[in-house]
């Protein structure tokens, strides 16, 4: 019983990282044109910038930028800010 709650969120928390996907571009070119940035600093500008991001949280950000982390194409820096591996 408590597997199959753990596997359920554990979905849950998959499919809104592949829902994040979509921001992937947007997410890479900021940090390619702005250079590193907090998870906060992403956030805002995704929720001013682009309306479909509207009712996303940091902590979605934060897990799908963990995700990119995990795949090589961010990295974190000292200072806890994301940046765009080259």
């Amino acid at each position: 019983m408590i597997e199959a709650a753990a596997e359920a969120v554990q979905s849950v928390e998959a499919q809104q990282v592949e829902q994040m996907r979509v921001y992937w571009q947007f997410v890479k070119g900021r940090l390619s044109n702005l250079g590193s940035a907090s998870s906060t600093k992403i956030h805002s500008n995704l929720s001013l910038l682009v309306p479909s991001y509207k009712g996303r949280t940091v902590d979605e950000l934060t897990a799908f930028l963990e995700v990119m982390l995990a795949e090589g194409l961010v990295t974190k820096t000292e200072k806890g800010n994301w940046k765009i591996i080259r």
